[in-house]
Formats: C-alpha cells, sequence, structure tokens
C-alpha cells in the first residue's frame, strides 16, 4: 500500500514554475465582472441621457475597451476609475446605476445645461469616490444625505443647480474633504448645520449665492484647516461669530451681502494670516477693533454698513501707512460728527 501511495503521489508533483499564482484565476474573474457591471452602468447613463446626440460619444456602446470610451479612464483591472463629461450635451437624468461602479474615483458632470432630475443618493455607495462634482445643469431635488458616507471624498462641488432644500448635516461626517463648493443653487435654503465644523481637513468653504438663513453656526471656527471662508449672498442674520477668530490659518474671509448685525469681533484681529476681508453689504455697526492693527491686510472692505467705521486714530493712520501700497480699504472712518448723525438717522427711523 504504501509504495502505491508513494508512486500516486510521484505522478502528481505540482509544476516547479506554476502559470497562475494562487488568487490569480480569482481575481482575473471578479475584475472581468467588475468591468462587465461597469459596461452596463455606463450604457444606463448613455441610454438615460440621450447618449446618440452627446457633443462627443466616441466609442460609447462598442466592444472597444471602456479607458477608450470618451471621457473615461479604467485602472489596472478594466474597472472605470474616472468618468468626466464636460460641455457634452448630456440631456435627461442621471440612472442610479452609477451607484454600481465600485472603483470610480472622479465623477465629474460640469457645463451640461439639460441634465436634470435629482442627484441618486446611490452615489453614497461610491465608496473609491474622491472628487464628485455637478455644475451648470438643471438638477434639482435634495442633496441626498448618503453623500455623508463618502468617507474618502476630498472634493465636492455642487454649483448652479437648481437643487432645494438644506444642506445634509450629514456633510460633516467627510473627514477627508477638503473642498465643499455650494455656489449659486437659488434653491437652495434652511441654515448652515453646525455640523460643518467638524470637517477637520476642509479647507475651502464656499456657501454663495443661495437662499441659506439663520445665523452663522460658531461651529465653523473648529475648521481649523481652513484657508478661505465665503458666506456671500445668502440671508445670514445675527453677529459674525467671535470663535472664527480660532482659525488661525484662515487667508480670506467674506461674509457680503447677508444681514449680519452688531459689531465686528475683536477676536479676527488675531487672525495672523488674514489678506483679504470683506464684509460689504451687510447690518454691522460700531468701530473695527483696535486688535486690527495687528494685521497686515491687502483688502478691507465695508461698504453698505451705515453705522460700521474705522477709528479716526493715529494708530490707525499709522496702519494703513504701513500697508503695501495696493492695499485697499472702502469703508468710512468714524468722528463725534458721524456718529451724532447716525444717532439721528437711527432715533427718527431714518
Amino acid at each position: 500500500m504504501l509504495a502505491v501511495l508513494l508512486a500516486v503521489a510521484g505522478g502528481c508533483e505540482a509544476p516547479t514554475n506554476p502559470t497562475t499564482a494562487p488568487g490569480e484565476a480569482e481575481h482575473r474573474l471578479a475584475a472581468e465582472a467588475g468591468a462587465n457591471s461597469d459596461r452596463e452602468a455606463l450604457m444606463a447613463l448613455y441610454d438615460a441621457t440621450d447618449g446618440g446626440n452627446w457633443t462627443t460619444n466616441t466609442n460609447w456602446g462598442t466592444d472597444e475597451d471602456l479607458g477608450e470610451w470618451h471621457g473615461v479612464r479604467t485602472d489596472s483591472d478594466g474597472r472605470v476609475s474616472t468618468l468626466v463629461l464636460i460641455d457634452n450635451g448630456l440631456s435627461g437624468s442621471i440612472p442610479a446605476a452609477l451607484g454600481g461602479l465600485g472603483n470610480l474615483n472622479w465623477l465629474v458632470f460640469r457645463t451640461n445645461e439639460n441634465l436634470s432630475g435629482s442627484i441618486p443618493s446611490e452615489l453614497g455607495n461610491l465608496s473609491a469616490l474622491t472628487w464628485l462634482e455637478f455644475s451648470e445643469a438643471s438638477l434639482s431635488g435634495s442633496i441626498p444625505s448618503e453623500l455623508g458616507n463618502l468617507s474618502a471624498l476630498n472634493t465636492l462641488s455642487i454649483v448652479s443647480t437648481s437643487v432645494t432644500g438644506g444642506i445634509p448635516s450629514e456633510l460633516g461626517n467627510l473627514s477627508s474633504l477638503v473642498s465643499l463648493d455650494l455656489r449659486h443653487n437659488s434653491g437652495l435654503s434652511g441654515s448652515i448645520p453646525p455640523e460643518l465644523g467638524n470637517l477637520s481637513s476642509l479647507k475651502i468653504l464656499y456657501i454663495t449665492g443661495n437662499g441659506m438663513s439663520g445665523s452663522i453656526p460658531p461651529e465653523l471656527g473648529n475648521l481649523s484647516a481652513l484657508r478661505w471662508l465665503y458666506i456671500i449672498n445668502n440671508g445670514m442674520t445675527g453677529s459674525i461669530p467671535s470663535e472664527l477668530g480660532n482659525i488661525s490659518g484662515l487667508e480670506d474671509l467674506s461674509l457680503d451681502q447677508n444681514q449680519l448685525s452688531g459689531g465686528v469681533p475683536s477676536s479676527l484681529g488675531s487672525l495672523s494670516a488674514l489678506t483679504r476681508m470683506h464684509l460689504n453689504q451687510n447690518r454691522l455697526t460700531g468701530a473695527i477693533p483696535n486688535t486690527f492693527l495687528n494685521l497686515r491686510l491687502d483688502e478691507l472692505t465695508w461698504w453698505n454698513n451705515a453705522s460700521l467705521c474705522v477709528p479716526a486714530t493715529e494708530a490707525f493712520r499709522s496702519w494703513w501707512t504701513r500697508m503695501s501700497s495696493s492695499a485697499r480699504f472702502d469703508g468710512a472712518l468714524c468722528s463725534a460728527d458721524r456718529q451724532a448723525l447716525l444717532g439721528l438717522h437711527e432715533a427718527l427711523d431714518g
């Protein structure tokens, strides 16, 4: 019996140079299945957005590798990693099937004015996504809260669309987010979620030209990585949070065209990296704080704030002189006569 077993074993030796490593075949089959699934998802987009009439649709719907289709790039497994269609005449709605592109890193639909319907909640399944952009489109409906699941996302841009509703508080879960751009969506309303203060990697925040209201959350002062903060042309009320003075690296602060009231917080004078501050068209009052003497600004503007002024002191005159020749200051000097007139204006409901 032993001789038989030895003989059998000897006849079944493994090849010394295997052509397929363990698991390689399984990986190849999985990659092929994934690529086929991606092909189906792309064709769902093609069919839903009138692909036959796109500006450019090279190789779409053919047997060519997906990486040869216009606007598509693939990874080493043949899976779709990038889908970028800019100014390409897409017309119709975004299919939920795109949520199945499991290896997708970039999804950019820019300047497709006839792209309509809502943003599919299924896009929240794209765990590898790092860039998501919809701009200059007729998209409607609310921003899906499921986008808060995109843990790898570093850029989210929803610009010049017809989306409605509020900013989902779940976006505060996007710990990798570097840029949040929400500009010119006139149907976007409600308050700014305080949860956005959890975005520890955020460097750029644009909330501009929307229909937002309520106060600026003091939690935004927790955005330690922030460099640019633009909250412009909304209906924001209340005072400027003193907590914004905690953002030590802030370079540009623009709060124009709101209904902000009260004084300018003295804490903003601690923003040593600040080069530009715009406070135009609000209802701010009082004098620019003396702490601003610590700043070296290129631009400080506050026009159309009837009661806001800069102290007419020698210290502030010297401060202006120390600025670069390109520095621009638009606003009024405080004076006793000015304050008296403003008091009359307010007393008589001017």
